[in-house]
This record gives C-alpha cells, structure tokens and sequence, in this order.
C-alpha cells in the first residue's frame, strides 16, 4: 500500500508499516491501578520508513527541538528535554512520541485502521518551553471525554 508519503530520513514513499514521531498535548492521571494518558491533541511531526531511518534522523529532531534530554523515564513530574526543568504531567504538556505504525486500508474501501506498537516518549516539554495550546483549535478541552485515552499499560505492552 502506498500511502503517498515520504520517509524524512531517506526520501523514499513509506509503506503501511513504517515508524511516526507525533506531537501530542497530554494530561496523565495517577489515580487507580495504572496511570492514564489522555491525549488532548495529536498531530504526526514525521514518517520514516523503519528503525534504521529513525536512528538516521534522530539528531535532525533532537536539533530541532533542541533536546538536550530524551526517552525520559515515565513518572509523574519528568525532567523538559529542552531546558532540564521538571514537567507536571498531571497538567496539560506537550510530549513527542515515537512508535511503529500500520495502516491497513484492505480491510474495507472506507475503512482505514491505524495500529500503533511500540509507542515511547521522545521528548517531554514544560509550558515555557512549548505552550500545550492547541493551534487550530481542534483539540480537546482537557476536562472534556473527547480524545485519545490510553492506560500507561497499554503503552507499555504494545
């Protein structure tokens, strides 16, 4: 399946599987068993073709974020990959993610699914350094149902 994209690493068209780093606005809950992440907002920043490609264009994404701090470990309060602060994730903050992706429009003609494994935190920024507001006003007010809910487990077993 081509799906008309291209690799940011090499320049060659992606296929169904390939790997996405997202930009996302997140809130984790720590109540309950596991903590939850409700992604607010969601907006893929890069497609590349497979792991080789990612580790090619790593140090491309590191300069433009200017990341100094990356694949942070997961707590409630993580270290902003730009300037070292620490990140209430409890509150609205941005986090770029990267995970391994399939699409399958084979399925039906009107049906695309997207199945995303292996997803990992890249990089986590505090308000300062980048404002969690949504650009276009699509995302979700964060005390609303709408948006992307996932258990850390989740996330963690993909």
């Amino acid at each position: 399946m081509d799906l008309e994209l291209d690799c940011a690493a090499c320049g060659k068209r992606i296929g169904a599987r390939h790997h996405v780093l997202d930009r996302r606005v997140e809130v984790v809950h720590f109540g309950g068993e596991v903590p939850t992440i409700h992604t607010l907002d969601l907006r893929a920043v890069a497609f590349v073709c497979d792991a080789s490609c990612w580790l090619e264009h790593e140090p491309v994404v590191r300069a433009e974020l200017r990341a100094r701090h990356t694949f942070p470990t997961f707590a409630a309060v993580m270290p902003c990959a730009r300037c070292g602060d620490g990140v209430d994730r409890t509150s609205a903050a941005v986090a770029y993610t990267i995970a391994e992706e399939l699409f399958d429009a084979e399925a039906q003609p009107w049906l695309t699914v997207d199945q995303q494994s292996g997803c990992r935190t890249y990089a986590v920024l505090c308000q300062r350094c980048e404002s969690p507001d949504f650009e276009d006003g699509e995302g979700a007010e964060e005390g609303s149902t709408a948006g992307v809910v996932q258990t850390v487990a989740e996330l963690v077993k993909a």
